[in-house]
C-alpha cells in the first residue's frame, strides 16, 4: 500500500507540474463574449471534464487510502467492517465532488459579476500566480 500511495503522490505531483507549466506558458488572454446559460455550461463541463477528477484523485487518494489502512487496523476487533470504512470514503468523495461542482458554479457567478472590471493585465498576473502555485505544490509533494 505504501508504494501505491507513493506512486499516486508522484502522479499527483506530475499532474500539478504539467498544469503549472501549461498555465505559465498560456497567454492569459480571455475572451469575455457574452455567454448564454453560464451555469448550465459550467455544470456540464464539470461533469464531463476528467481533469478535475484526475487532479483531486491524485491529491486525495493517498490520505484516503492511508485512512482506510489505519481504520481497518485500529478497528479490526471492534466489528467495524472494511466495507463500512470504504463507504465512509465513498461518502467523503461524493461530498467533495458536490463541493467541487458547487464551488465552480459560485466561481462562474462571481466571474460573470466582475468580468466588466477585469483588465487583461490583471488576468495575466493571476495566471502567472496560479501557475507558480501549481508548480510550488507539485515540488512540495515530492520533496
Amino acid at each position: 500500500i505504501d508504494s501505491l500511495i507513493r506512486l499516486i503522490t508522484y502522479a499527483g505531483a506530475a499532474v500539478l507540474l504539467i498544469m503549472g507549466i501549461r498555465e505559465w506558458q498560456s497567454s492569459g488572454e480571455v475572451d469575455f463574449k457574452t455567454s448564454s446559460k453560464p451555469f448550465q455550461k459550467s455544470l456540464i463541463l464539470d461533469f464531463i471534464n476528467p481533469h478535475a477528477y484526475i487532479f483531486w484523485f491524485t491529491i486525495l487518494a493517498p490520505p484516503i487510502v492511508a485512512e482506510i489502512k489505519v481504520a481497518t487496523t485500529m478497528n479490526a476487533g471492534s466489528g467495524l467492517s472494511f466495507l463500512g470504512v470504504v463507504n465512509a470514503g465513498s461518502l467523503f468523495w461524493a461530498a467533495f465532488v458536490g463541493g467541487l461542482i458547487s464551488t465552480k458554479l459560485i466561481m462562474v457567478f462571481l466571474a460573470n459579476q466582475i468580468k466588466s472590471r477585469l483588465k487583461s493585465k490583471h488576468i495575466k498576473v493571476l495566471t502567472k500566480f496560479i501557475a507558480f502555485c501549481l508548480i510550488f505544490f507539485a515540488l512540495k509533494l515530492v520533496v
